[in-house]
């Protein structure tokens, strides 16, 4: 079960909107039927969405990456943020940076592909900004390790030397890891090395140790990612001592724990049947090998629905064959590209910060237009000079703050958004990213019936796919269908 936190805004105790409580119940109501394990809720109370000054808000950003959960659920996507270029923003945060999911849970089908596309086309266009930013500081750190430089936060024993940026001892920890190395060279259990670290104040887990003991730096290698240079740091263990110790953990066969497997239709599978949500699992058969399939909801607790399980990449793949041939052929992908304008072009007519500033102009030439009048008949004050030039210093300032966003509107033309969805079509099938992203543009819902699936790309769209004649060359064992094909029994990533 993954987890999950709760995110909820309430703009005003005056208007009359969705409580607090009600966008909670209805969070949580969703993580139930998902199999989601909510942690944490966020709340806001009486903050508008227009402003990033939300203290709840900002620390769930912050504390996505400490990767303690795996999804954001939010109400609505008007509750994470009413400007939709701060919510792409922080959904790409959330998304790249920290591998965290956001779902809208009363807004999972859009009226149009529109929105969808326009997400995934500035999600990738911050993606290649930040690739090109890693690219350039990577360039910089790259004539650091050529130094020996410390590029990164020093490993366990170390520090960084201020004055020449190299790698030092550090005279009360360098100690301590010599000593862990000897432990585990002696054979002594990683119970007994937690307990001498936390012993010296450090609490570690095996995980951290088996990592640790691994780590070529401190037999002196500078490494820094495809650059090593033996000497290029102070030496805490002797290569004969670390050799001892990488043959310990052979014998021990410690592991780290596994990676879950990564199911791509996680949160927008669901039974043709009953509706009810689909959930990915995994079994293991009796030789220890792992099967992964999807199972529905009401099948798994309740045992009320008779839909067999079915393996996840077997599903999977027929997904993206959807995708790939009834979604992105010539014909869809303009229809797509011209909803996708519509409505970036209505989104930024609708943008309520240029509309206020909009409003205020208007008011403030009306103003204007009143004084002069007044003028015209003869009411001439200093008052009245006074404020005449307050209203033009206020008008001339509207129209420039008005300016500068009409500049920064982004302009995306019908041909920029079809060339991005066709290249869609260059990807590799077995990259689980490209998968990702042709799941999560491409595929709002789906829907397993006995005989076939049926994808829902935006509000109004189906594409339907039969299954009958992949069913006939499967093996129904233990109401489950298994492909006779060994590569359709995992899912990508697994």
């Amino acid at each position: 079960m993954d987890n999950a936190v709760i995110y909820a805004r309430y703009s005003s105790h005056n208007q009359r909107e969705v409580s607090l409580e009600d966008q909670i119940r209805e969070c949580k109501n969703y993580a139930t039927q998902n199999n989601l394990l909510v942690i944490k809720t966020y709340a806001d109370a009486a903050i508008t969405g227009k402003t990033d000054d939300r203290a709840q808000f900002q620390q769930m950003i912050k504390d996505a990456g400490k990767k303690k959960f795996s999804t954001v659920l939010c109400y609505k996507n008007d509750r994470f943020a009413r400007n939709r270029f701060d919510a792409i923003f922080y959904k790409h945060k959330l998304k790249v940076d920290n591998g965290v999911k956001f779902i809208a849970v009363k807004e999972l089908l859009p009226d149009g592909p529109g929105a969808i596309v326009m997400e995934s086309f500035y999600e990738s266009a911050a993606e290649m900004y930040s690739e090109n930013l890693k690219e350039n500081v990577l360039r910089g750190m790259t004539g650091n390790a050529m130094k020996c430089m410390a590029n990164v936060k020093p490993p366990f024993g170390y520090k960084i030397n201020q004055i020449t940026r190299h790698y030092d001892l550090d005279e009360r920890t360098a100690p301590i890891m010599t000593r862990v190395f000897d432990m585990a060279a002696a054979n002594l259990p990683y119970s007994a090395i937690r307990e001498y670290l936390a012993s010296n104040g450090f609490a570690r887990t095996d995980t951290w140790i088996y990592h640790a003991l691994k780590n070529r730096r401190y037999m002196g290698i500078y490494i820094y990612r495809d650059i090593e240079k033996p000497g290029g740091m102070p030496r805490i263990v002797s290569d004969e001592n670390f050799a001892k110790v990488q043959e310990r953990i052979k014998v021990r066969k410690h592991k780290p724990n596994a990676n879950a497997a990564k199911y791509l239709l996680s949160t927008r599978l669901y039974c043709g049947k009953c509706r009810a949500t689909m959930c990915g699992e995994y079994g293991t058969s009796k030789n220890g090998r792992q099967y992964h399939y999807y199972k529905c909801s009401n099948k798994k607790l309740h045992h009320s629905c008779d839909l067999p399980v079915v393996p996840a990449g077997y599903l999977e793949d027929i997904v993206l064959d959807i995708i790939k041939k009834d979604i992105l052929n010539d014909d869809v992908i303009n229809q797509i590209a011209e909803s996708t304008v519509n409505y970036e072009y209505q989104l930024y007519k609708e943008d309520s910060e240029v509309s206020a500033l909009k409003d205020e102009l208007a008011d403030t030439e009306k103003r204007l237009k009143n004084m002069i009048a007044a003028i015209e008949q003869g009411v001439v004050t200093e008052t009245t000079i006074s404020r005449m030039k307050e209203l033009e210093g206020k008008k001339n300032k509207l129209q420039s703050l008005i300016a500068a966003k009409e500049l920064k509107k982004p302009v995306i033309t019908k041909e920029i958004i079809v060339d991005y969805l066709k290249s869609f079509r260059n990807g590799k099938e077995d990259d689980i990213k490209y998968a990702e992203k042709l799941v999560d543009t491409f595929a709002t819902r789906v829907y397993v019936f006995p005989d076939h699936v049926t994808l829902v790309f935006c509000a109004d769209k189906e594409y339907e796919h039969r299954i009958d004649a992949a069913i006939s060359r499967c093996s129904k064992t233990d109401d489950i269908w298994w492909p006779w094909s060994d590569s359709n029994t995992r899912p990508f990533g697994s």
